[in-house]
């Protein structure tokens, strides 16, 4: 996966026993017209001065739209990634030859689908513990995938900025030096 730094392109090697700097804008998307949660991995060399970074945006697999039906609520499961398409208009979004923007910047690895796959390798890092909805954004699926990126880059956790209103159980979380759970 290749990260932007000021234009250029780089390998993302660069995060691999790192200290980083993690910022956070929570959004608990559960409809398509909510935001999307991003979390930022920042890199900064000692030397140059240089700054490396690597977004992360997230979006929920599912959605699930709730109507009234002869006086009954009636909860229908529908793809968020089409919704979503469809919603932000300038996103691509075409219907006939099945192709969605948010698939696309998934596909290009601009954009992490919360899906089964996803949950179930969480799942084999941390045990059911990290059993998260796929239906939402929660602050417990991000911690855990803080925690997953920490083993993946075996980076040292130098600040965690977020909203504390917007993620109060991630706040304590992201103060602690290291993320291990």
């Amino acid at each position: 996966m290749l990260i932007m730094v000021r234009s250029t392109f780089f390998n993302e090697d660069i995060f691999y026993n790192a200290p980083v700097f993690l910022g956070l804008d929570m959004a608990y998307t559960r409809n398509p017209d909510n935001d999307l949660t991003a979390l930022t991995m920042l890199m900064v060399n000692p030397f140059t001065n240089e700054e490396y970074y690597k977004d992360f945006y997230f979006l929920p697999r599912w959605w699930d739209e709730e109507r009234k039906e002869n006086g009954q609520t009636v909860i229908e499961r529908k793809d968020m990634i089409i919704a979503k398409s469809k919603v932000d208009t300038n996103i691509l979004y075409n219907p006939k030859q099945k192709v969605y923007g948010y698939q696309k910047y998934a596909e290009r690895g601009d954009l992490i689908i919360i899906d089964d796959k996803l949950i179930s390798e969480l799942i084999n890092e941390f045990g059911e513990q990290a059993n998260c909805d796929t239906t939402g954004i929660t602050e417990d699926f991000i911690k855990f995938f803080i925690a997953h990126l920490e083993l993946k880059y075996r980076w040292t956790l130098c600040k965690f900025g977020l909203d504390p209103n917007k993620a109060s159980k991630i706040k304590s979380f992201g103060e602690a030096k290291s993320v291990r759970i």
